[in-house]
């Protein structure tokens, strides 16, 4: 079930509470433990960005996701 969590959210040390996660954590805590992991990283990433670029939080989050765009366009071959 770990590894689950793990690979669902990408991350393999979850700040989730492992032993809650065996004293049984619902489906519903384990998704929020998930999404606040993703949501928490996507934050910092843009609050990196802006400071870096000196821009706005919005642009900023304009720019990581072209970014990941042109990562991926990069990855798979695309042009």
């Amino acid at each position: 079930m770990i590894e689950v969590v793990a690979k669902a959210t990408g991350l393999p040390d979850s700040r989730f509470d492992k032993t809650q996660l065996l004293e049984g954590a619902t489906e519903l805590d384990i998704v929020y433990a998930g999404l606040e992991e993703i949501m928490s990283s996507a934050t910092n990433e843009v609050i990196s960005t802006a400071l870096a670029k000196n821009i706005d939080l919005r642009t900023a989050a304009y720019v990581n996701a072209i970014n990941k765009i042109h990562e991926f366009y990069s990855i798979s071959g695309i042009q």
